[in-house]
């Protein structure tokens, strides 16, 4: 995010944080809104959301109007922030503060001995070649 072009707009990273949120997960989660139906007597969960389909890039994800309130000016969010494609890890695990990848085995139709024999006998092979400071254990 360009914090400097937010103070300019008078928005704050809360406020891009809020509106893609509510944008891409539903208002729901931020600000609940319900419809009583009188004929029937049954409260309605109201949500807004942008329909996955229009948002098929980044490109339209950046046309994602931002604003502080709700009747306040708009800006998109492509003024406010640059993106470029970065490789990370999909997922970051952490066991007691240090960080870890997990592997997952399947041992469908397999017998779990075999399983973890063979897990074993793979791990055993790699320990040698772990940097200074790595470690493998296998847990579960």
């Amino acid at each position: 995010m360009d914090r400097t072009r937010l103070q300019q707009l008078n928005l704050s990273a809360s406020n891009v944080a809020q509106n893609m949120l509510i944008s891409l997960s539903g208002s729901s989660q931020t600000s609940p809104g319900f419809w009583f139906n009188s004929r029937n007597g049954v409260e309605y969960n109201v949500a807004v959301q942008t329909p996955q389909y229009q948002i098929l890039s980044i490109d339209e994800l950046l046309r994602t109007p931002v604003s502080a309130s709700a009747t306040g000016p708009t800006q998109l969010l492509g003024n406010l922030v640059r993106v470029s494609p970065k490789n990370q890890f999909a997922e970051v695990t952490h066991y007691n503060i240090r960080p870890v990848i997990d592997l997952y085995v399947s041992v469908e139709n397999r017998d779990l001995g075999n399983v973890a024999n063979q897990v074993d006998k793979l791990v055993n092979q790699l320990r040698p070649t772990l940097l200074r400071g790595s470690q493998i254990t296998v847990r579960g």
